[in-house]
């Protein structure tokens, strides 16, 4: 072939394969170029991703501070990179924890706002999740708090031993609940809403499915009290709906004390106990329970916690920041 082609010819060919291998080394040469930018930019953002960290956590972390654990992991499970964040998201929960909807609220909030601390994340399990939705939602709607989207439990994994499981311990004497009920604001303001009588008493006796109550002073409002106001009678409350035996540990010791006492109208007419605490007016949240039962419009009772929850917030916002400024020898004026 060389021998029969013109030199011209061949010189044009022999250019025409030159040219196109230095384009191909350029088109080489850009996407090595290119690959690299693509590295060096990828790297740049791996290494600005918050790499996770344990950290203590603090007193003001109320939703989860003395748990089982001392040291979380950040950032959480909800995606929130720094303690403050954390704590600050976590506030508007405290309420929920104080309703004592179900035994386990706290372990599955505080699964994923403050984790444990671990080399890798650990999450609940879907059954610890449902049990607490299943104790829990109910009561959250009744007061304007529908169930998040950030909580639904089909985004947790099935029960298997890398998650955090409901408590079992908590299956035992599950029916009595009337008697194993918190003090909290939120909590005995809610059973308030949802009983027919709330009562001043003496506890004349308890068996294992029922208290009897003497000295009975009606403090419920009027409009939906009964005719008792201060009464000798005994009443006989029944500890469950169902009439089930269970001991009622608040009601064996100390029965000539004064007990605050709700109960509710059941089956057939019988009065079934919905919540009993020891009188204790030197408790600060039994204190101002009592006197909201006065002025208390039930129908407005979630926003009212959700309002009371934010001046919490603010106030312990606003001390905060009294106590970084003093450091700095600066002074914050109170509000008006």
């Amino acid at each position: 072939l060389c021998c029969t082609m013109s030199f011209p010819l061949l010189f044009s060919w022999i250019t025409i394969i030159i040219a196109r291998l230095d384009n191909h080394a350029q088109a080489i040469s850009s996407w090595s170029s290119g690959m690299d930018t693509y590295m060096s930019e990828s790297w740049a953002v791996l290494s600005r991703m918050p790499q996770p960290s344990c950290v203590d956590i603090p007193r003001n972390f109320t939703l989860c501070h003395g748990i089982d654990y001392a040291r979380m992991r950040l950032p959480n499970l909800v995606d929130h990179e720094t303690l403050d964040e954390a704590v600050q998201q976590a506030a508007p929960w405290i309420s929920l924890l104080r309703l004592n909807c179900h035994p386990d609220t706290q372990r599955f909030l505080c699964s994923l706002f403050a984790p444990v601390c671990l080399e890798r994340a650990i999450y609940p399990c879907r059954s610890l999740c449902e049990a607490v939705k299943s104790g829990c939602e109910k009561r959250m709607q009744m007061y304007g708090f529908p169930w998040p989207e950030m909580l639904n439990c089909n985004k947790f994994p099935i029960t298997n031993d890398m998650c955090i499981q409901p408590h079992e311990n908590y299956q035992v004497n599950k029916s009595c609940t009337s008697c194993n009920q918190v003090g909290t604001y939120e909590n005995i303001l809610d059973h308030f809403c949802r009983s027919d009588l709330v009562l001043k008493v003496k506890l004349k006796s308890v068996s294992s499915n029922y208290i009897v109550v003497q000295k009975a002073r009606s403090i419920k409002p009027r409009e939906t009290e009964t005719n008792l106001r201060q009464s000798d009678v005994e009443l006989k409350l029944q500890l469950t709906e169902n009439n089930e035996n269970c001991p009622c540990s608040s009601a064996k010791a100390h029965r000539n004390k004064r007990y605050l006492a709700m109960a509710y109208h059941g089956r057939n007419g019988v009065l079934v106990l919905n919540l009993l605490l020891p009188w204790r007016k030197e408790k600060v949240q039994f204190k101002k329970a009592l006197k909201m039962f006065r002025k208390l419009d039930c129908k407005t009772l979630g926003t009212q916690i959700r309002e009371r929850a934010r001046r919490e917030r603010r106030k312990k916002l606003r001390a905060k920041a009294k106590a970084a400024a003093a450091r700095l020898g600066l002074k914050i004026p109170n509000p008006r």
